[in-house]
């Protein structure tokens, strides 16, 4: 199964929500697929809200086990 987690910074308690722009995104983008690259998970705890973080990382732990050759790319 494959999912794809959205960053995405909103409305919380009193903030006004912003958008980001394509380039904000893509920098995230890349960010998360450079930890799952390097197999820096821990990265992605400041990449990603911790409950999808947490999922994120069983799954790409799983994906990674049994192709060990996986690694994320990058947005252009």
């Amino acid at each position: 199964m494959h999912r794809m987690f959205v960053v995405r910074r909103g409305k919380r308690a009193g903030q006004e929500e912003t958008k980001m722009s394509a380039e904000e995104t893509k920098a995230i983008s890349n960010r998360v697929a450079q930890a799952i690259s390097e197999g820096s998970f821990d990265a992605l705890d400041d990449l990603m809200a911790p409950e999808p973080a947490e999922e994120f990382k069983r799954d790409v732990t799983e994906i990674r086990r049994a192709f060990p050759d996986y690694a994320g790319t990058d947005v252009e």
